[in-house]
């Protein structure tokens, strides 16, 4: 029994500590997210690096976007290293957001290795890091780079596209850009096969939500120009790559149909998303506001309509023949005058008691359905014992008048 008791309260306390975990790792995920929208990426980037050293299995989502940050503030060379050593099997960068990302870097002037060598502190080496940052910000950017340098941003392009097709046309649809819908050359690259069909052969629901994310949060990036003719241009290389005879090497000693092996390994077909838990919508730099009548906890709830009302105080009453009697009832106090209706509004446990017991004479009696609203109806002959009819009026109709005393006689015949 002490073990059984031990035993649950070890798993109570597990429990509590997932539940503080998550609470932690979602709020420094909204806390990231509102720093970058304010424009403060450096700190994202650092908060993002602290989350994943607490739980590199990272159940909230910051490897999706900690490559962003990285790219915003100018940390390609921590980018570069950073995707090569997270994981030991280099897996990460199958990752379409990395594989991306990574080009991007290379792109512009990433190294990797040269982090490492800045954060050892070689003074001469931050000198020279200074003088190539001032001579990189000269010209256009793939002209800042040596060939050989610009030939590995151009390939890892190219391994990215030929694995992760589905991820550029998806962020070529986040764009929205007119530079690309109205290009002629887009429009006959985004009609091959290679990337027309790119996400109907995806066959992964994980790979899939990782394709959205990743043109969520990272569209931004190869919205400028030159980002955008890079990536059409290298988008034509991995055309011609598909289309060349016998699956001609591509890249790396690989051939096209390689990089689909090698995606269908990393993410193999599955309807299970393991991302589900990530919300495309949270890795946005718009922030959807709701209006008041829209928002749930600020909806006021609609006034009770009338044929709503709760008649279970009365105790099995028929709630529509006592509804017609009340409106029978108003229609004639209201022709009696102000005074009548105010007497009615007045009335006290006793006579209140009497209306309910007439009540259920007028739901409960034969015919009460077929008789309505009206004479014959013990509701309102009920009211009507208030009221001094007119002479000579045949008893049809009611007395503009009250007699005060025959009223209270109603309500008190004792």
């Amino acid at each position: 029994a002490e073990g059984g008791a031990e035993g649950g309260a070890e798993g109570g306390a597990e429990g509590d500590a997932e539940d503080a975990s998550g609470l932690f790792f979602g709020t420094m995920f909204k806390h990231v997210q509102a720093l970058t929208r304010r424009g403060c990426h450096r700190a994202a980037l650092e908060c993002s690096k602290l989350a994943l050293s607490l739980d590199r299995t990272d159940p909230r989502g910051f490897l999706c976007c900690v490559d962003y940050f990285a790219l915003r503030c100018g940390e390609e060379d921590w980018l570069l290293d950073f995707a090569d050593s997270f994981r030991p099997d280099g897996s990460l960068l199958s990752h379409p957001s990395y594989a991306y990302s990574t080009a991007l870097a290379r792109l512009g002037g990433g190294m990797p290795g040269r982090h490492l060598l800045k954060a050892a502190g070689s003074r001469d080496d931050d000198g020279k890091g200074k003088a190539k940052a001032k001579a990189k910000g000269k010209g256009p950017l793939k002209e800042r780079l040596g060939d050989e340098r610009r030939a590995e941003a151009d390939d890892a392009l190219l391994r990215a596209l030929l694995m992760h097709p589905a991820a550029a046309t998806a962020t070529l649809a986040r764009m929205e850009s007119s530079a690309v819908s109205g290009d002629a050359t887009w429009r006959s690259v985004l009609s091959h096969p290679h990337f027309a069909h790119a996400r109907d052969e995806c066959g992964s629901a994980s790979l899939e939500r990782l394709y959205d994310v990743f043109a969520e949060r990272h569209h931004l990036l190869w919205r400028p120009d030159e980002p955008a003719r890079w990536l059409r241009s290298a988008c034509e290389r991995a055309v011609r790559a598909v289309d060349g005879p016998d699956e001609c090497v591509a890249i790396d000693g690989l051939t096209p149909s390689d990089f689909v092996a090698i995606r269908g390994e990393t993410f193999p077909a599955s309807a299970h998303n393991q991302y589900s838990h990530l919300a495309v919508e949270d890795f946005a730099d718009v922030v959807k506001r709701q209006l008041d009548e829209e928002n749930p906890f600020m909806r006021q709830p609609p006034p009770p309509q009338p044929d709503e009302m709760d008649f279970d105080f009365a105790g099995g009453l028929d709630r529509h023949v006592v509804m017609d009697a009340v409106a029978e009832m108003e229609r004639e106090l209201e022709a009696m005058g102000p005074d009548a209706m105010e007497r009615a509004r007045n009335m006290g446990p006793e006579e209140i008691a009497r209306f309910l017991e007439a009540a259920r004479a007028a739901a409960n009696g034969p015919g009460a359905r077929e008789r309505g609203p009206g004479r014959g109806n013990p509701l309102v002959e009920f009211f009507r014992t208030m009221f001094v009819q007119d002479p000579g009026d045949g008893g049809d109709g009611l007395a503009r008048r009250i007699d005060r005393d025959v009223v209270d006689e109603a309500f008190d015949p004792g």
